[in-house]
């Protein structure tokens, strides 16, 4: 299946290249395990890292800032701990 969607991705690319004004919108939480051949067609790549502690922080206190609930700072120091490597909160 991955093979499959790899090469239908691939032709796809190339068909795309042969545009003009067309722009085509990428997005993977892995793109190391995107095929090499597909990750040298793409023009410009973009690196988003992950939230730092800090960062992820300030997203928990957003999202629950309208919410019933709240977080002392132990939780919240807590929650800012297990949510290291996540990739969306």
């Amino acid at each position: 299946m991955v093979n499959e969607f790899s090469a239908s991705l691939s032709k796809f690319v190339s068909e795309i290249q042969r545009l003009e004004s067309v722009y085509v919108v990428m997005a993977t939480n892995c793109p190391w395990s995107m095929d090499l051949a597909i990750r040298k067609r793409l023009s410009l790549r973009l690196y988003f890292p992950l939230p730092d502690r800090k960062e992820r922080e300030e997203l928990i206190k957003s999202m629950i800032k309208g919410m019933d609930a709240t977080l002392n700072d132990q939780e919240t120091k807590e929650l800012v701990e297990r949510t290291e490597r996540y990739f969306s909160i």
